[in-house]
């Protein structure tokens, strides 16, 4: 909810990895081709044990940048991460 509070990004849309997609008003988000949706544009926060991943995506689902984080972070450096890649 930091991350939009803002107003820069879409309502986050919750994803089939523990966490969240977001994405600014200029990039895709999501795109359904073919029948299937897909997270084209944005970035992707996604949880997996005690492992944080946050993605960036864009074009047609390239994965622009990776940041992996282990163990506790600050919920601030976690915004911080998200609005830098978006």
């Amino acid at each position: 909810m930091l991350v939009i509070a803002d107003g820069e990004c879409a309502v986050p849309q919750y994803n089939e990895f523990g966490g969240v997609d977001v994405w600014t008003e200029a990039q895709a988000g999501y795109i359904t081709r073919n029948g299937q949706s897909y997270f084209a544009e944005g970035v992707r926060v996604s949880l997996d044990d005690e492992t944080i991943n946050v993605i960036k995506f864009v074009g047609k689902a390239f994965v622009a940048s990776k940041v992996t984080l282990n163990g506790d972070i600050s919920v601030e450096l976690l915004r911080k991460i998200i609005k830098g890649l978006l």
